[in-house]
């Protein structure tokens, strides 16, 4: 891996409290679901908390994967149209035959 998508990467997983906070309350709501989906039964808080934690993480890993790939193909997109424009053959315009 180059450093500078290591370091993307780096930059890109650091939350801030806010973020962190965010975090924990998505899996607190999605724990709370999964609770109530098993029948409020006691004694299964830990499983729901791990079950939880493990689908919204897995969901933000997903979307960040996403939104790598879009940004990675622009990237690619836009080098292409730069080299195709760097590499016109300036004798093939419609300006030189017009004169």
């Amino acid at each position: 891996m180059n450093t500078e998508t290591q370091t993307e990467i780096d930059t890109a997983t650091v939350l801030t409290a806010e973020g962190h906070l965010r975090l924990q309350e998505q899996i607190e709501r999605r724990a709370h679901e999964l609770w109530r989906a098993g029948g409020c039964r006691d004694g299964t808080g830990l499983s729901d908390w791990l079950q939880a934690e493990r689908e919204v993480l897995e969901q933000r890993a997903r979307a960040y994967q996403r939104r790598v790939s879009t940004a990675a193909a622009a990237g690619r997109t836009q080098r292409i149209a730069a080299i195709r424009g760097a590499h016109t053959d300036p004798l093939a315009t419609p300006e030189r035959y017009s004169a």
